[in-house]
């Protein structure tokens, strides 16, 4: 993985919640990067505005852009230049996309910001001022630019310096409010202990609850496949690629060439045991009903500074003499 992957990773392990507001006619709460990162939460803008400073940091020409998205409506992605090439970025699952991917869910762009200025495509004046107001909080914005192409959908130029395309709101010399973002963040160790027994705590409710969940059928654990299925994870952790998952289910299948093995690994931010449950049970892995089948299950976390923790859970079936493919769907 490069830096921007690695750095756009952690953010995405940030959990989002909403924070509503009675600030205006439809205002929100943006959380600065320092507030996100405090307390480890944060909602759409307010991590695109985290992995937008964290570029910044790392020299990269990097915009915030809001726009709609084909997923979530409303959202935040983050815009980076390298020479002549745009990659967009989701703050939420790290991914990123060429500009001109089709499979890039941004539907349509309404404005780009960074430190500098303000870049809008086609709001409503009054919605301009209402945006710009928490930002300057957050990006120190101090230009607004209208974007003139006849249209907001996706593929668009993001060339920023293009007259002809995008138009400044503002002249120049505009007085903007200076931000309030440090300039220096300062971040906590995670107790790795606190997280061990977290790990462990996990892994026993989520077997006990693949037991309930299978009752009044018995339930055979397979503690050499659980083994196994640690050590993937960790691999996992360090490289997350398709390539890697394949590589190592691979791996698996040769040790384990004495079944059929069924399972995938789920890859998500810890938020609270409930949404880890929630997600495990959607799988409908314990629901099989053929005789015999064995289970293996296992977890990993992986502790970031701030008490942010990356989860991995790997249910898997194993059905003796039967051999197969392993179903690999994308990580969830």
């Amino acid at each position: 993985m490069s830096v921007l992957e690695r750095v756009a990773a952690f953010v995405s392990l940030i959990p989002t919640l909403s924070f509503p507001s009675d600030v205006g006619d439809s205002g929100e709460m943006w959380l600065t990067s320092e507030q996100c990162l405090e307390l480890a939460m944060g909602n759409d803008v307010s991590l695109a505005v985290v992995l937008c400073n964290f570029f910044h940091d790392l020299t990269v020409n990097v915009w915030l852009l809001l726009g709609t998205s084909v997923i979530e409506g409303e959202t935040a992605y983050v815009l980076t230049q390298e020479n002549t090439w745009f990659v967009l970025w989701n703050p939420r699952d790290g991914k990123h996309y060429q500009s001109y991917d089709s499979f890039c869910p941004l539907k349509t762009v309404d404005c780009l910001i960074n430190g500098e200025n303000v870049r809008v495509e086609s709001m409503d004046i009054l919605s301009v001022f209402h945006l710009c107001h928490p930002l300057r909080m957050l990006l120190d914005v101090s230009q607004v630019w209208f974007h003139l192409q006849p249209t907001r959908k996706m593929p668009i130029t993001f060339d920023v310096s293009n007259n002809a395309t995008w138009k400044p709101l503002f002249p120049k010399g505009f007085n903007s409010d200076s931000s309030s973002m440090p300039t220096e963040i300062k971040y906590r160790p995670t107790q790795i202990d606190l997280v061990n027994h977290l790990q462990r705590r996990m892994e026993m409710k989520l077997k006990s609850c693949v037991m309930d969940w299978r009752s009044p059928h018995p339930t055979r654990w397979s503690p050499r496949c659980a083994a196994m299925l640690s050590e993937v994870m960790q691999k996992l952790e360090r490289n997350p690629a398709s390539d890697t998952i394949a590589l190592e289910i691979d791996r698996l299948l040769d040790t384990m060439n004495d079944y059929k093995v069924t399972g995938f690994p789920i890859h998500m931010a810890y938020q609270d045991m409930s949404t880890v449950i929630e997600a495990v049970y959607n799988t409908r892995i314990h629901s099989t009903e053929i005789p015999g089948t064995e289970f293996a299950l296992s977890t990993y976390i992986h502790p970031y500074p701030n008490h942010i923790l990356s989860v991995w859970i790997f249910l898997a079936t194993l059905v003796k003499h039967q051999h197969g493919v392993f179903y690999v769907p994308s990580v969830h």
